[in-house]
């Protein structure tokens, strides 16, 4: 075939081809396209072989991904797009495009040919649909909360009597006994059986919302599935229903964990008396626990202002509050006071008031604190304190009194002493003069009776001494 012969059937091949062909040269000029391509790019009537393609198409200029389309082919690449967007006038078209270079003789890239295939609306929107779908089937499928699609199965009278599942994301396998997909067409009495029976509630619930339109939302405890869970119920379309399952065993025990610890709080505050108070910088309002009310014997539904707060405190106590309330506050130190308060009913008590300043960037937002009634132990510790008072003071004074009478002994036994060591001296004195000139005169009864006079004086001047060291001993201990 002759080249003359096979460029007028390639021609007649472009002309009446479906869909929109053009072919191009390497400087992206018309050299053929059929009736398609005025068609599809609404460019009917123009004269645009030997023109530019971007002369006839000047929008495609704005648009990189089809100029570097337009550069790979041009390398010798072949290139497939699908559902590419397209600005014709005043509306977007959306094409199929498949780009294939062609060749000179020499082998060298001669241009390209371009064939372009404008969808329809009904192919847009079934392209529309299954993207939609399958962005929900992964979002079904990637998604940790359960969700089912169903509809209300009724008997002949209208009753509802089962449900039939339409679509099932995987995260419903934490709430049902069954793989999800194998619900899917199936109502739930034969994918499940007894389970309509076993909680006959669900069908009611699930038939007022598909029945109704209106939302529900339900929170419980499943025994069966040992786990708290709440469920999103809402109606799609008439006799349907969607629900999506969101487990939520770990925020519910942590509320009964935080109840229980909250309820311990409030016990330990009751027997301790100890009770919340916060101060709004901005307002000055002071906000009181029900704890913090009753030490003050104050009606809970009264709002207290800083300054109504500081006057319940006893006159003598006012300035050493605002001292240390002040001091918070221009320093951020926070303060541990024992004052004594006027209740509402004119009670006298002790408190201990404790707070802190609380910063937010910077920026003393508020105080906050603690507040407890001490006076039954602050009354014992002043009382103890009295007591102990009164005692050192009757100990001090008999201390006095013993260290007196003491000082009277030692001078009473140092007197004494004195006065019995020289009649004692005197008689062992005469009993050894008697004993050296005497004794060749007396028997031996005589001498033995002497001796036993000396021995006993010797001893009664050992005791005086004893005396005496015991007197001064007893002095030393009262001094410690």
């Amino acid at each position: 075939m002759n080249a003359r012969k096979f460029k007028t059937q390639f021609e007649l091949f472009v002309k009446f081809s479906p869909g929109a062909i053009a072919m191009v040269d390497n400087e992206m000029r018309y050299i053929m396209v059929n009736d398609g391509w005025y068609k599809a790019y609404g460019i009917e009537g123009m004269d645009i072989i030997g023109k530019s393609h971007y002369e006839i198409l000047p929008q495609i200029l704005e648009m990189p991904e089809w100029l570097e389309l337009h550069r790979k082919v041009l390398s010798g690449e072949k290139v497939s797009r699908d559902y590419d967007s397209f600005k014709r006038g005043d509306e977007i078209i959306y094409l199929d495009r498949r780009l294939e270079p062609w060749y000179n003789s020499d082998g060298s890239i001669g241009g390209m040919i371009m064939f372009t295939e404008v969808k329809s609306e009904e192919d847009i929107k079934q392209r529309r649909l299954k993207e939609h779908d399958n962005v929900l089937r992964t979002l079904l499928n990637e998604m940790e909360d359960g969700f089912a699609h169903a509809k209300i199965v009724r008997d002949e009278s209208g009753k509802p009597i089962d449900w039939q599942y339409l679509n099932v994301g995987k995260g419903l396998e934490k709430y049902v006994p069954v793989p999800p997909q194998t619900l899917v067409g199936k109502k739930v009495s034969d994918a499940i059986p007894g389970a309509i029976e076993a909680d006959p509630k669900w069908l009611e619930i699930f038939n007022e919302v598909a029945t109704t339109g209106k939302s529900k939302e339900i929170e419980e405890y499943s025994a069966v599935l040992n786990r708290w869970f709440r469920m999103n119920i809402y109606s799609p379309a008439k006799d349907e229903f969607a629900t999506i399952f969101r487990d939520t065993t770990v925020k519910n025990e942590a509320q009964l964990k935080m109840k229980s610890l909250n309820q311990l709080f409030e016990d330990v505050s009751k027997v301790a008396s100890i009770g919340t108070w916060e101060v709004d910088i901005k307002t000055q309002e002071c906000y009181w626990s029900e704890m913090v009310y009753q030490i003050h014997e104050e009606d809970p539904s009264k709002k207290i202002l800083v300054e109504e707060g500081i006057n319940y405190f006893h006159k003598d106590w006012r300035e050493t509050v605002e001292n240390a309330v002040n001091n918070a506050i221009e320093n951020k130190e926070p303060y541990d006071l024992e004052l004594k308060l006027i209740t509402a009913k004119g009670r006298e008590i002790w408190t201990r008031a404790i707070g802190k300043p609380v910063f937010e960037d910077g920026k003393l937002m508020k105080l906050q604190g603690l507040f407890q009634d001490i006076d039954r132990r602050k009354r014992d510790e002043l009382e103890i304190k009295r007591v102990k008072e009164k005692l050192e003071d009757i100990v001090e004074k008999r201390t006095k009194k013993l260290r007196t009478t003491n000082d009277e002994l030692e001078a009473f036994s140092y007197s004494v002493s004195h006065d019995l060591r020289t009649p004692l001296r005197a008689i062992n004195g005469y009993a050894e003069a008697l004993m050296d000139d005497f004794s060749k005169e007396m028997n031996k009864d005589a001498q033995q009776y002497l001796k036993r006079i000396s021995a006993n004086s010797r001893k009664m001047g050992s005791l005086i001494d004893d005396l005496l060291e015991f007197s001064r001993l007893n002095r030393k201990k009262c001094e410690l």
